[in-house]
C-alpha cells in the first residue's frame, strides 16, 4: 500500500490529544498506557475509502495487548489487521481499513491498557478528511514509493533475510566524486513487529568496507522490535534489506515502511515461524 503524508497531520494529532479523556490530575495524565488515535481518512478513485489508524503509548518500551476484548473493533469482524505489539511514543498510520463507497457509519477501536479502556471512533466527519499537502513551486514530482515483499518461512532463532521490493525516483544530483562512497537517496525503509508471540530482533546488513576519510560507520547492533535502514542511491535490491530472528514459533506480522521526504508507503509481511 502507499500513501501521502496530509496537510491535516497536526490538526488531527490536536483533536486526537483533544478527545483523550479529561484527567483528573497530572499524575493521572503521565499514566502509563495507550492511546488508540483515528488518523482521519481519505477517498480512493473508486469511492471507497481508507481509513487511518495510529496510537499513542506513554509506555517507556514495547508493549504486546492481544487480540480480544482489550483489543478489538466494533462492529465486528473484531480483528480488523489492527496491531498487538506497540512502540513507545506517537505512532501515525500504523495501519489502515478500507471501506465501501456506501459507507455511513461508524467503526471503534477498543483498547485496555494501564490507563483503561480508549477507544477510537473513525467515521466521514470531515473534521478528519486528509488533504495532500501542495509541493513547492518548481519542486519537482516524484511519485509515492512502494515496498512489497511475499510472506516467508523462518525457524526459531535463525537469522532470516528480508529482502524488499522498494521502488522510488531519486532525484537527480551533482556527480559523485570518485572514492567518496555511496551517496544516500533520501529514502530509508524502518521495520518493526506489528503482530506476533515472542520477541523480535532486527539487524541492519554490513556497510560496506570503505576508506575512513569517507566516515562510513559501522552497522549498529540488533535493536529489539525496530529498526530504520537507509538506502543508497541509485535504489537497487539491497534497499531496506535486512535480517530478523525470532524468540518463539507462531504466526507473526512485520510493518516495512519506505520514507521518502513527506511521502511514505508500507508492507505487512505475514512470516511463519517454526520451532
Amino acid at each position: 500500500m502507499t500513501r501521502r503524508l496530509f496537510r491535516g497531520a497536526l490538526a488531527l494529532a490536536l483533536l486526537a490529544l483533544a478527545a483523550m479523556p479529561a484527567a483528573s490530575s497530572a499524575q493521572t495524565y503521565r499514566q502509563q498506557g495507550i492511546y488508540p488515535v483515528f488518523d482521519g481518512w481519505e477517498e480512493l478513485p473508486d469511492g471507497t475509502k481508507l481509513f487511518y489508524f495510529g496510537y499513542m503509548s506513554r509506555y517507556a518500551s514495547e508493549v504486546t495487548i492481544p487480540l480480544g476484548p482489550d483489543n478489538q473493533f466494533e462492529p465486528a469482524p473484531a480483528d480488523r489487521s489492527q496491531p498487538t505489539h506497540f512502540l513507545p511514543g506517537r505512532n501515525e498510520h500504523v495501519y489502515t481499513i478500507t471501506v465501501p463507497k456506501d459507507f455511513n457509519g461508524k467503526l471503534v477501536w477498543t483498547l485496555k491498557s494501564g490507563v483503561g479502556v480508549q477507544k477510537a471512533t473513525a467515521s466521514l466527519n470531515q473534521l478528519y478528511i486528509l488533504e495532500i499537502e501542495e509541493e513547492e513551486p518548481n519542486a519537482p514530482h516524484l511519485p509515492a514509493p512502494t515496498i512489497a515483499l511475499a510472506p516467508l518461512t523462518t525457524a526459531v532463532s535463525t537469522p532470516l533475510a528480508l529482502t524488499p521490493r522498494v521502488k522510488a525516483e531519486v532525484p537527480q544530483r551533482e556527480a559523485v566524486i570518485e572514492g567518496s562512497g555511496a551517496r544516500q537517496a533520501g529514502v530509508s525503509v524502518t521495520w518493526n513487529k506489528h503482530r506476533g508471540p515472542g520477541a523480535v530482533s532486527f539487524t541492519a546488513p554490513a556497510a560496506p568496507r570503505v576508506p575512513a576519510a569517507a566516515g562510513r560507520r559501522a552497522a549498529p547492533p540488533p535493536v529489539p522490535g525496530l529498526l530504520s535502514v537507509p538506502c543508497a542511491a541509485p535504489i537497487g535490491a539491497a534497499c531496506g534489506a535486512a535480517q530478523v530472528r525470532f524468540s518463539e514459533p507462531g504466526e507473526y506480522v512485520l510493518r516495512g515502511v519506505v520514507h521518502q521526504g513527506r511521502e511514505q508507503g508500507d508492507v505487512q509481511v505475514k512470516v511463519t515461524v517454526t520451532p
